[in-house]
């Protein structure tokens, strides 16, 4: 069975969260932090902020850890799959009768359209 592969282009700038998990006791993201130009000519250092916290009724612990790519403009980078995005989408029960919700989609991988010290343009691809 064939699964579709939903795409989407999106923007971030400095403290945009690029990626969540959809684990209830455990709230993950990953937030953009920057981006520099490295010697060579297209390759960049794009640098990221991992955050964990806790569901406060099981515990107030959290933290965040400090991490970086290495890539150039359009190579697909993989992230694990229990990380994704959450976007609007409708289903159709009968005929003029839609429902509208918030529809949880798991990563693929995400190629970097154009990178630049506060800004990103990416396009993200989910299963």
């Amino acid at each position: 069975m064939k699964q579709r592969q939903h795409i989407w282009v999106k923007e971030a700038f400095i403290g945009h969260e690029l990626l969540h998990a959809n684990n209830k006791p455990l709230n993950n993201s990953i937030v953009f932090a920057g981006a520099e130009q490295k010697e060579h000519a297209e390759e960049y250092k794009i640098h990221f902020i991992l955050n964990y916290t806790a569901n406060p009724a099981i515990a107030a612990v959290g933290y965040g850890v400090n991490i970086f790519i290495t890539t150039v403009p359009g190579t697909p980078i993989r992230f694990e799959n229990h990380f994704g995005i959450t976007e609007d989408a409708s289903a159709q029960y009968r005929p003029e009768e839609y429902v509208a919700y918030k529809q949880f989609y798991r990563v693929k991988h995400i190629r970097f359209l154009s990178i630049e010290t506060d800004h990103l343009q990416y396009e993200i691809h989910c299963l």
